[in-house]
């Protein structure tokens, strides 16, 4: 649906997105959606809507302006993350519920509800965007009945088969595979083909998001599944429902704690911590098994005296022994009076031979 420039508006020096169509398009419905989707910008002014500033659809002059959002695509953003946290998610999908819940009161479809069409500002806030293929119930009728427009991944049962009319319910159903994209990281029909996913839209159950995401809520897993019903009458009657929905989910998710096992700590009531007990040193079990310092000290005297005494004991006795030869020699002397004297000495000698031996 044409080609988006980045422009300054000369007057007061703006700096915006400028869209248009080539100076060769003359489909006559082509003009007409471009001129249509001018008109709807132009009377929608929602924060979580592109906003318009006008421009011209006369000759070849086929263009408008409008307001330049360079945080990109949430398209863009999934593409580099994968899939998104619970939390941002639901941010937004109350965002892209206020934008729908806006147009839809005002008889818009959006019609093409995509990744791609929702914009991202640098502070995180979605803008709805493209509102080529966008149905308006008073206006003047475009896309031929029994005819299939939109994007294939996010197609509605009735977008596909054109019955029964498009409705409100119909962006929710696309709203429900953008939700379940950004959670599970894929759209949830996927084929090789084009008409293989339609199929799936028209005939398959979509799997449950809580298969795909461990954390996800059985709130939205829920929310999600009616989303994506096959009857439009099944699915929730507007955006202002899905928005109560999520706020719900909001304020009830709790973490539930798992009870506690075997394997798991239980937090018991305090008790007061035992006296401390001394253990037995290593050094002091040693003392008690080896013999006290005084008793040791007491045995190395001891055996030193002995010692000392067994030396002079055996000095003595060589002493003795050679006296006792010389009076043996004397007493055996002609001379009377040193065999007196002899005599006596060994007398006292014999009286010294009861001392013990030495060791």
């Amino acid at each position: 649906m044409g080609e988006v420039y980045r422009a300054r508006f000369v007057k007061n020096d703006r700096i915006v997105a400028v869209k248009l169509l080539p100076s060769d398009v003359t489909n006559e419905t082509i003009l007409a959606r471009f001129e249509q989707e001018m008109k709807i910008l132009r009377a929608l002014r929602h924060p979580n809507i592109v906003h318009c500033f006008g421009g011209a659809c006369e000759g070849d002059q086929q263009f408008y302006a409008m307001e330049l959002v360079e945080g990109g695509a949430l398209s863009d953003l999934l593409r580099k993350q994968g899939r998104l946290s619970v939390d941002r998610t639901i941010e937004y999908a109350r965002q892209m519920c206020a934008a729908l819940a806006y147009a839809h009161e005002r008889g818009v479809v959006h019609r093409d509800v995509k990744p791609a069409n929702f914009l991202l500002t640098p502070d995180g806030q979605l803008k709805l965007s493209d509102f080529g293929l966008a149905t308006i119930s008073a206006g003047r009728k475009i896309t031929a009945d029994d005819r299939t427009v939109g994007t294939f991944l996010y197609m509605a049962p009735e977008q596909i088969t054109g019955k029964p009319p498009v409705s409100p319910q119909t962006d929710l159903y696309a709203l429900g595979c953008v939700l379940f994209e950004m959670l599970a990281g894929s759209s949830p029909f996927q084929g090789n083909a084009s008409g293989e996913v339609l199929h799936k839209h028209l005939t398959e159950a979509p799997p449950a998001l809580s298969s795909l995401v461990m954390s996800c809520p059985a709130e939205i897993d829920q929310l999600v599944a009616r989303l994506l019903a096959k009857k439009p009458e099944d699915r929730p009657a507007s955006a202002a429902e899905v928005v109560a929905a999520l706020n719900n989910c909001g304020s009830t998710i709790t973490v539930v704690q798992r009870r506690p096992s075997l394997m798991t700590p239980t937090k018991q009531k305090e008790k007061p911590a035992p006296p401390p007990t001394e253990k037995p040193a290593v050094k002091d079990t040693q003392n008690k098994r080896a013999l006290p310092d005084w008793l040791i000290a007491g045995c190395l005297l001891l055996v030193v005296a002995l010692f000392v005494w067994n030396r002079s004991l055996a000095h003595r006795a060589v002493a003795f022994g050679r006296a006792e030869t010389k009076l043996i020699d004397t007493f055996r002397d002609k001379n009377s009076f040193g065999r007196l004297v002899a005599a006596s000495a060994l007398s006292e000698f014999a009286t010294e031979s009861d001392w013990p031996s030495p060791l």
